[in-house]
């Protein structure tokens, strides 16, 4: 019984571990994209490049979660307007 719980522990362990690890890396990649792209990328959005920048990195640091949700947005709504920009 101790054993099976152990291994359940393990498991969960595992799961959680790898949604953090692929949430940093939605993090990463939005900031990324962000510093890539051109300031005129951004004449057709909400916010220029820079507090867009300042957005990320600053949630992503100091506000996980939050920041985890920024990137998404900024990468499922924002990131899509700028590539049919291009």
């Amino acid at each position: 019984m101790l054993a099976s719980l152990i291994a359940l522990f393990i498991v969960i362990g595992i799961f959680f571990f790898l949604l953090a690890v692929a949430g940093l890396a939605l993090e990463i990649w939005a900031i990324v994209d962000v510093a890539q792209r051109p300031e005129s990328d951004y004449a057709g959005v909400s916010l220029d490049r820079t507090s867009w920048l300042i957005l990320l990195v600053v949630l992503c640091v100091l506000a996980g979660p939050v920041g985890l949700g920024v990137a998404i947005y900024y990468l499922a709504a924002i990131r899509p307007r700028l590539n049919s920009g291009r």
